[in-house]
């Protein structure tokens, strides 16, 4: 069985013992700077860093999630960029969240990249939790490691249900009924809306404030 999810604060899969430890990732977007563990993994921390210096709602949210997974005693690794700040193993394709590299001018190379990076890596997990939409479907549909998505945002556009229909049984998750509306018939195993535990809120600005003061952006 694929695994779903639950509460924030038990945001495991339900199909794993939840009183053994587990080998986690979390996969991010690279855009913005940001955590990982469990394997986490999201596109958003990839392109603005987790937590973000800036604007990132999804970001804050993976790092909420990561830091939560850790203090449940779990073996969380965030793929995510190298200026992410996190209480997981940080393990990072890109040094710098793409949102504020100069240097970066073809982001989708940086994510076709990502996916083989983590890939290569996927047997040293119990359980892969993808944040970077569709980006993950093909490649790990044919590997044996359990994964699920969750989806932050908009699925209303006719593209987005083209894609995602091409991969009906890939397991999803939604941050609102509201938002499974425009492509109800896919796979979907939960919904968990959004939400920062109070303790992951004060970490996040805690650090903020110590390791770049001026840089406070927008929720």
């Amino acid at each position: 069985m694929y695994p779903t999810l639950g509460t924030l604060s038990e945001n495991i899969s339900r199909t794993v013992d939840r009183t053994s430890v587990h080998q986690v990732a979390l996969v991010a977007k690279p855009y913005a700077k940001g955590p990982i563990g469990h394997a986490h993994r999201s596109d958003r921390t990839f392109v603005r860093g987790c937590p973000p210096k800036l604007y990132g709602g999804t970001e804050r949210v993976v790092f909420s999630l990561t830091e939560a997974l850790v203090d449940m005693g779990h073996n969380v690794t965030l793929f995510a960029s190298g200026d992410s700040i996190t209480s997981a193993k940080l393990d990072a394709p890109w040094p710098r969240a793409l949102r504020l590299d100069p240097d970066i001018r073809d982001w989708v190379s940086t994510y076709a990249m990502m996916i083989e990076y983590v890939c290569q890596r996927a047997h040293l997990f119990d359980v892969l939790h993808f944040h970077i939409d569709y980006w993950p479907n093909s490649v790990f549909l044919r590997q044996d490691v359990p994964f699920v998505t969750t989806l932050h945002g908009r699925l209303d556009l006719p593209e987005f249900a083209a894609v995602y229909r091409m991969f009906p049984t890939v397991p999803l998750v939604s941050i609102s009924n509201s938002q499974r509306l425009p492509v109800p018939d896919l796979g979907w195993a939960a919904t968990v809306y959004h939400g920062m535990s109070e303790a992951c809120s004060c970490r996040w600005m805690c650090r903020t404030a110590t390791t770049s003061p001026s840089s406070a952006g927008s929720p």
